[in-house]
């Protein structure tokens, strides 16, 4: 009996460890994510995932480090593992979906935005990803959807209304029309 007790307080002494090695090291990696400070903060969350392997959220701060480090396959291997431990996340999908568009496969980068919509109906950046990859698709009709409901959800938003000019000049649409909205992008920050 005293010696099952003794394995269990060593094991509960482990388990204790375990978790603020997670934690400092966690800790330390978003401080240094939210920094910008990207390459330092990759070395962190290695040593988090090599105590906890099935952290969504260190996956995602990983993949946010290595996406800025324009390490996009590695990035995108983070961005799966993140919605594979938590696939009720949108961000994680909308993230995984934006790289897939830097690298080139809008098919794969639809199905993402997709599953962030379905997670989240008011995921705008969703919205706007899913239009670049419907304009990589030459889909311009459903990326003018997708703009036009991004626009509806943030009506200052410069970069949907620039991107739906530019759809609407692919749609051959009405001069005024276009010029509206580009009118509107510059209006609302956008300086392209």
């Amino acid at each position: 009996m005293k010696s099952t007790l003794l394995i269990l307080i060593s094991c509960l002494s482990c388990l204790a460890l375990r978790a603020q090695v997670i934690n400092k090291y966690l800790a330390s990696g978003t401080a240094k994510v939210n920094n910008r400070n990207y390459q330092e903060a990759i070395p962190d969350l290695d040593k988090a995932l090599q105590a906890d392997s099935t952290n969504a959220r260190t996956y995602y701060l990983r993949g946010t480090a290595k996406m800025y480090l324009l390490k996009n396959a590695d990035a995108l291997a983070d961005f799966a593992a993140a919605s594979h431990f938590d696939p009720e996340r949108a961000e994680y999908f909308y993230l995984k979906g934006y790289v897939e568009n830097i690298m080139l496969d809008a098919g794969k980068a639809l199905l993402d935005f997709d599953k962030a919509l379905l997670l989240d109906a008011r995921h705008i950046k969703a919205y706007k990803g899913r239009a670049a990859a419907r304009q990589s698709l030459q889909n311009y009709e459903g990326a003018l959807s997708d703009l036009n409901k991004a626009i509806d959800l943030d009506p200052k938003d410069a970069e949907a209304y620039l991107s739906r000019g530019l759809v609407k000049i692919q749609l051959k649409h009405d001069a005024a029309s276009i010029c509206q909205d580009l009118r509107k992008a510059k209006e609302s920050g956008n300086s392209n």
